[in-house]
């Protein structure tokens, strides 16, 4: 049977969240319209139906013997008239809740917080299903069950609800709820953040960095005297790594197995990110940072703020030493910045511009100031900005993975639109002044775990009479390197991750011998080729045009697989995979 996966588009707006999974992890996939299921059948081998979709009588029974031929179903958000043949019927909503992945699931093992869920079902147990995760209260939250040749997994949890609401929030309406600790005095003044739309709960998703439980009070102060509790684990990266389990786990009982494309340059795991804000826009700081940036070795994303700017000696200085210029857009009026809105920002843009002397195409917001949900996106989509990375924590209490994500994205507004500007997560700012030394190894970590980017924003204002934030620069990046991380600019990364998506993947073959069609939009150095086989890496050849490719274990998304290392020409390549001593 082919092992195509296939992704049944239903229209629900947060499944566009599926589609930008598939699309970051360049899998070898087909979408296609639920108007589409027969034919969808016939090519896949692994169907997944990222909301619960009402299906008819004729498309049911269709599905269901396609299940029993050998065929994999994944539902997401319940089972729907899909039920009888999970083994399931859907019943309670939780608009609001957490899963506990059973401990007992190998492949699941990792997972060691409740998995904050926005949305979905309770599914009750009709017949003999292996329960995979519960709802807090103990109920079936993920079932698979064996049906015939094939097999049916339920998650209860609506998956993409959960990852956008994570990622993008609530809309920004008025200020937020502080944390009851102290920690977060979010709302505390009248300026909007993203930190007022927070949807992550701060009890159930904070820890201490040492991964103690919270408790009692943590009053902010600058700088923390002790650690608070941080968001330590980016949660829709957990649920996309859940979904990811899934789908490699009902790929492995066919012939051909999942393969996608690495998120960096073979053999790295993650990266790092530093970034720069200039407020007050005095010469005076901008030495003291470039100082400390020089002294860790990192090249930063320099965000020039309005009104004013640097002299060009300074503004010369970022250049000279490997810097990229970026917006600090400004939006806060006690700090002269125009009104929230689209003319403003590309007045900001084209001031920045002409203060640098050329294009800027990254932005972070002065204050992580925000509004609404995803107008934002698109005036950056609008005005060229190709990378926005405002969205992180402006409090202690909010230090971590606030918006759950290591991962740069295309948001998705309210109707399924992707717009086009990446959005990068920000973790925490002045580490010894606003966050605690703790957190760099939170950070650190987890970034590497997930395969994403960890992004560290300092302000030379606050190295003035502060030795501890120049030593944490540079304490993040020797952490960093130690880790095997390197430190990229924001344009680097939207750079590689631009030309990642231009890479599609097709797999096809046998247990002994796969192939790998791939065609790139651009050349891309060092790509990593990952794919799920048995054994280990010395047991496979791959062979480009007759010539041997580096072939390599690794560790992806907490398993193993098998990593081909190549540069992609732009065009087409195809990989011959040969499995030793099984050909003749």
């Amino acid at each position: 049977m082919n092992r195509t996966v296939v992704l049944l588009e239903t229209g629900d707006p947060w499944a566009t969240f599926a589609r930008e999974m598939f699309d970051h992890l360049r899998l070898a996939y087909a979408p296609r319209a639920a108007g589409d299921l027969a034919s969808s059948l016939d090519d896949a081998g692994v169907l997944l139906i990222p909301s619960a979709a009402t299906l008819d009588e004729a498309s049911v029974h269709r599905v269901g013997d396609w299940v029993r031929s050998g065929g994999a179903l994944i539902c997401c958000g319940g089972a729907g008239a899909l039920g009888p043949l999970a083994g399931v019927e859907d019943a309670d909503s939780v608009p609001d809740g957490h899963i506990r992945i059973d401990p007992d699931v190998p492949w699941a093992a990792r997972f060691d917080v409740m998995l904050h869920a926005f949305g979905g079902r309770v599914v009750r147990s009709l017949d003999d299903v292996e329960v995979l995760a519960r709802w807090i209260d103990g109920s079936p939250a993920v079932t698979r069950r064996a049906v015939g040749a094939g097999s049916v997994t339920v998650l209860g949890p609506d998956v993409w609800q959960s990852v956008g609401r994570i990622q993008q929030g609530w809309p920004v309406t008025g200020p937020g709820h502080p944390a009851d600790d102290g920690s977060a005095p979010v709302g505390a003044d009248d300026i909007l953040r993203c930190d007022d739309g927070l949807a992550l709960d701060y009890v159930a998703d904070r820890a201490l960095p040492d991964g103690s439980t919270p408790e009692g009070a943590y009053p902010a102060s600058y700088p923390p005297i002790t650690p608070v509790p941080v968001f330590h684990r980016a949660h829709a990266d957990l649920w996309r790594e859940l979904v990811l389990q899934l789908l490699r786990d009902a790929a492995a009982s066919g012939s051909v197995p999942l393969a996608w494309l690495h998120f960096w340059p073979s053999g790295v795991d993650a990266v790092g990110h530093m970034s720069h804000d200039a407020d007050q826009n005095k010469d005076e700081h901008a030495r003291l940072a470039l100082d400390a940036f020089a002294d860790a070795g990192v090249r930063v994303s320099w965000c020039h703020c309005w009104p004013g700017g640097y002299s060009a000696d300074v503004i010369e200085a970022i250049g000279a030493a490997g810097h990229e210029h970026a917006l600090h857009y400004n939006a806060l009026d006690i700090d002269d910045g125009m009104p929230w809105g689209e003319s403003g920002m590309a007045e900001q843009k084209a001031w920045a511009e002409a203060l640098v002397g050329g294009p800027v195409v990254v932005n972070k917001n002065h204050y992580t100031r925000w509004e609404g949900w995803t107008e934002f996106f698109g005036w950056c989509d609008d005005l060229g900005i190709e990378l926005d990375q405002t969205r992180g924590p402006s409090k202690p209490g909010t230090v971590g993975f606030p918006y759950g994500t290591t991962h740069v994205g295309f948001p998705v507004d309210a109707d399924g639109r992707r717009f086009d500007v990446l959005s990068m997560p920000l973790h925490t700012q002045d580490v010894g002044y606003q966050s605690h030394e703790d957190v760099i190894d939170v950070i650190l970590d987890e970034a590497l775990a997930r395969h994403g980017v960890a992004h560290f924003l300092f302000h030379g204002t606050n190295m003035v009479g502060n030795q501890r934030v120049a030593r944490a620069v540079r304490r993040a990046a020797e952490a960093g390197r130690a880790r095997s991380m390197p430190w990229w600019t924001a344009g680097e990364i939207n750079s590689y991750e631009r030309l990642r998506r231009g890479v599609d993947i097709e797999v096809a073959g046998r247990p002994d011998e796969v192939v790998l069609s791939i065609r790139s939009s651009s050349p891309l150095s060092e790509a990593g080729l990952v794919i799920d086989l048995p054994g280990r890496a010395e047991d496979w050849q791959a062979a480009l045009d007759g010539t041997a490719l580096p072939v390599a274990d690794v560790q992806r998304a907490g398993r193993h697989a098998i990593e081909i290392t190549l540069d992609l020409p732009a065009g087409p390549t195809q990989i011959v995979l040969t499995r030793h001593g099984l050909t003749e």
